[in-house]
C-alpha cells in the first residue's frame, strides 16, 4: 500500500509539473491598433483551414489575398486538388535585423547581451507581423553571458523567431524560406541563443533576431553552419569551448 502511495504521489506532482510548465505562446498581441499580431500560432490563425484575415493589418491582408490567388490559379492550371498540392507559394519578404555576413563569432559574442545554452523543447508555425515564420522554445539549462544580477534569475524558457515556415491551409501551401540557412532545428537539439537585448517577462521572453543568433546540433548529430564558422561542420561542444576562451580573454 505504501508503494502504491508513493507512485501515486511521485504522478500527482509530474502531473503538477507538466500542467504549470511554460509553453509556446499562440498569441502575442499587436503593439497598435490596425496593426497584425506580433505573433499568431496556425492553430489561432485559422478556422476550419480558412486563414482569418481580419486578423491582420490591411497591407497584409492584400499580401495573403493575393498569395491565395496565386495558389488557386496554379492549382486549376495543373488540374490540382489543394491537398494534393506540393508546391509552396513563397513570401518575399526582409525581416529586421537582417543578418550580417561578415560577423564572426567573436563579434557575435560582444554584441551579445546575453548568451543561452539549452534544447530546442517546442517548435510551433504561425505568423509574425502578417507574415509566415516559426516560433521555437529554447528551454534554458544554462547561462553563458548575462548582465543580471544573482537575485535576478533567467527565464526558464525563450520564444526566439526563426524565418522559415511551411503553413498547409484550405488553399495550397504558405512559405517562407531562409536562403540563407536552409537548415532547420528540429524539436529536441541542443541549441546555444545569443540575444541582443535582455529577454524580459515584459516582452514574454520573445526575442526577434536574426538566423545568426542560434546555433543548434540535431539529436543526430548534424548542426546547423551559420557563415561565421565559414560553413565548416562544427559541434555544439566546438562552440561552446570557443565561447569559453572568448569569455576569458574578456577578464
Amino acid at each position: 500500500m505504501r508503494t502504491k502511495k508513493k507512485w501515486l504521489s511521485a504522478v500527482f506532482i509530474l502531473m503538477l509539473a507538466l500542467s504549470s510548465s511554460a509553453e509556446v505562446p499562440d498569441w502575442i498581441p499587436p503593439k497598435a491598433d490596425g496593426e497584425s499580431p506580433v505573433w499568431v500560432s496556425e492553430k489561432e490563425a485559422f478556422v476550419d483551414g480558412e486563414l482569418r484575415l481580419e486578423i491582420f493589418s490591411e497591407a497584409a491582408q492584400a499580401t495573403h489575398r493575393r498569395k491565395l490567388r496565386s495558389i488557386a490559379k496554379s492549382l486549376e492550371s495543373q488540374k490540382l486538388k489543394a491537398e494534393d498540392e506540393t508546391e509552396c507559394t513563397v513570401y518575399s519578404i526582409v525581416f529586421h535585423p537582417a543578418p550580417d555576413s561578415e560577423l564572426t563569432l567573436e563579434a557575435l559574442h560582444a554584441r551579445s547581451v546575453e548568451i543561452y545554452n539549452g534544447q530546442l523543447t517546442a517548435i510551433k508555425h504561425g505568423f509574425y507581423n502578417g507574415f509566415p515564420a516559426m516560433l521555437l522554445e529554447l528551454t534554458v539549462e544554462r547561462t553563458v553571458k548575462t548582465s543580471r544580477t544573482t537575485s535576478d534569475l533567467p527565464p526558464e524558457n525563450i520564444y526566439f523567431l526563426y524565418k522559415h515556415a511551411e503553413i498547409k491551409t484550405n488553399a495550397g501551401l504558405l512559405c517562407l524560406r531562409s536562403r540563407r540557412y536552409p537548415d532547420l532545428p528540429a524539436l529536441g537539439a541542443r541549441a546555444i541563443f545569443f540575444s541582443r537585448a535582455e529577454v524580459s517577462r515584459e516582452n514574454h521572453f520573445f526575442v526577434q533576431g536574426s538566423e545568426d543568433d542560434i546555433f543548434f546540433e540535431r539529436t543526430d548529430g548534424t548542426t546547423s553552419s551559420p557563415e561565421f564558422f565559414g560553413n565548416r561542420p562544427i559541434s555544439l561542444l566546438g562552440v561552446e569551448a570557443m565561447l569559453h576562451e572568448l569569455a576569458l580573454q574578456g577578464e
